[in-house]
Parts: structure tokens; C-alpha cells; sequence
């Protein structure tokens, strides 16, 4: 179910810019940093669905096993 959503979400030019800003950011990522960038409250939802990012805390999420930073990076 997670893969399925990642998916749509590297599909989606929005989804895109999304993961292209969290993987700039050092970790743990800020999220009132990526809604600054313009991220809104539901694409950050979809993140979190997506299982791409992990809460770390109430304000911060670190990258989870299913997509690496590195991989998003490199196709910058």
C-alpha cells in the first residue's frame, strides 16, 4: 500500500517538489521549514502516508527506509 503511494506521489510534479525540498533540508527535517517552502498541510500528509518520511518529533521527521535521501539527491 505504501509503495503504491509513493509512487502516485513521484508521479505528481507537486509531489516531486515536495520530496526534492525535504531532501535538501539536513535531518531531521524541519516541518514548519518545508511549509515555509510552500508544502501544504495535505501534500505533507501525503509524505508521511507515503511512508517517505517518519515523525521524530512533533515538529521534525527523519527519511524512512522506503526511499532514501541520496536516491531523491541524485536525481536532482
Amino acid at each position: 500500500m505504501k509503495r503504491a503511494k509513493l509512487k502516485k506521489l513521484q508521479q505528481d510534479e507537486a509531489g516531486r517538489s515536495v520530496l526534492a525540498a525535504a531532501a535538501i533540508l539536513p535531518e531531521p527535517v524541519e516541518l514548519p521549514l518545508l511549509g515555509a517552502l510552500g508544502v501544504s498541510p495535505e501534500v505533507m500528509d501525503l509524505i508521511f502516508d507515503a511512508g517517505v518520511l517518519e515523525p521524530d518529533s512533533p515538529l521534525a521527521a527523519r527519511w524512512s527506509g522506503i526511499l532514501k535521501r541520496e536516491n531523491v539527491l541524485e536525481q536532482l
